[in-house]
């Protein structure tokens, strides 16, 4: 269905709202994000399709008389790097194919049909449950966000992923956590007792300067507000049942087969740049 009304881009964890930038092409994967900085797009399953560099314009906030200012969007589903059966064994092709293509677009477009309905209300100046809306609204941003950051988080054996971390990322995890290794047991701890459905995320904060573990509830509770996500690990049972049946603890150990270090790496440098 074409997007008529162009809704809008960025909603922050934190109460902001504003439009980005709008019209990229062609892809690679996702970068660093903010916690609360979000993709934007047609109201669809369709993928979109950023470049590294499109995406941190995309991801930049608009300079006051930008013209894109006026020109709020939805939500898209990011292209994936790497073919469906790429991560394998780690992650199966049809796990992988339902992971993204069902559960992430289900997100997409919960976050989509709220916005629309939120803008349905502006026009007919109508009132609407305000809690029940936002809360459901969390959730599913949340989803898409997290989601959008794991895709980019990975990488298939090989090609990337499992290679051991080198650069800045690997010198401020062996001073905040003591070693690699260390930091990988206190991480996984963090993805097995996520209660329920959850994620483990390893994040940075500017204002100390440190790399600190978050193990998100749902894909909005226990979140540090405008820390920098690095590298995060989605622990909701439909990211590796298929595979691993309920055992999630030999899932969580399989991950970093596939963890794209690089990539990491490269989203801290860009937030201590920031």
């Amino acid at each position: 269905m074409e997007n008529k009304q162009n809704i809008p881009v960025d909603v922050e964890i934190v109460p902001y709202i504003s439009p980005y930038k709008a019209n990229i092409a062609a892809a690679t994967r996702v970068t660093i994000l903010k916690v609360g900085s979000f993709f934007a797009g047609a109201p669809s399953t369709k993928e979109s399709t950023l470049s590294q560099s499109e995406l941190l314009e995309y991801l930049t906030p608009p300079k006051k008389g930008d013209k894109q200012m006026d020109t709020p969007k939805l939500y898209v589903l990011p292209k994936l790097a790497y073919g469906y059966d790429a991560l394998a064994p780690t992650i199966s092709e049809t796990l992988l194919r339902l992971h993204h293509e069902k559960h992430h677009a289900a997100y997409v477009n919960g976050a989509n049909t709220i916005i629309e309905k939120m803008v349905k209300a502006r026009t007919e100046n109508a009132d609407f449950d305000t809690k029940a809306t936002f809360k459901e609204l969390s959730f599913h941003i949340g989803g898409h966000v997290l989601h959008s950051l794991f895709w980019g988080n990975l990488s298939p054996q090989g090609k990337g992923g499992g290679e051991m971390p080198s650069g800045a990322i690997a010198k401020i995890i062996s001073e905040e956590f003591g070693s690699i290794d260390r930091f990988k047991k206190l991480f996984s701890q963090a993805a097995l007792s996520a209660e329920g459905s959850g994620w483990a995320a390893l994040t940075f904060c500017r204002g100390t300067n440190r790399p600190i573990i978050m193990q998100v509830e749902k894909h909005n509770n226990n979140i540090y507000p405008m820390f920098r996500i690095l590298m995060v690990l989605d622990v909701w049972e439909h990211a590796y049942y298929l595979d691993y049946r309920n055992d999630r603890g030999k899932f969580v150990e399989a991950f970093w087969n596939i963890v794209n270090w690089a990539e990491v790496n490269k989203r801290l440098e860009d937030a201590m740049k920031s």
